[in-house]
């Protein structure tokens, strides 16, 4: 019997390895570019000491976390509470659109957008 794609999708992000995604990821992401222009948040703010040392950020760490919490509580949110489900959803979405990633996600994403909507 195949797993379930949407299972196997939402589980892939919860672990340790969800930190360097985002690292991976943010770079490429408008909103950073954004911070940057404001100077609140950079990139330098997401490593533990570029050049030398490449790690995710106790930021970095944070944010990963924040992600996979609301990648797991989403889909109960938009069910139970509607209302507060989807806006919050709808953010997501598009802050993970907003680091043009590579790959099947931007299709993903842009696929729950339009089911949510």
């Amino acid at each position: 019997m195949e797993p379930c794609p949407t299972r196997t999708i939402a589980w892939a992000q919860v672990g340790p390895w969800m930190k360097y995604v985002n690292a991976f990821m943010m770079p490429n992401s408008k909103l950073l570019a954004l911070t940057n222009a404001l100077g609140l948040l950079t990139y330098r703010d997401l490593f533990v000491n570029l050049p030398t040392d490449v790690s995710p950020s106790k930021l970095l760490r944070h944010l990963a976390s924040v992600g996979v919490g609301l990648e797991l509580c989403l889909g109960p949110l938009c069910i139970f509470a509607p209302s507060l489900g989807v806006p919050v959803a709808i953010l997501f979405h598009v802050y993970i659109l907003s680091m043009c990633p590579f790959a099947s996600v931007m299709e993903w994403n842009a696929t729950c957008l339009y089911f949510l909507w």
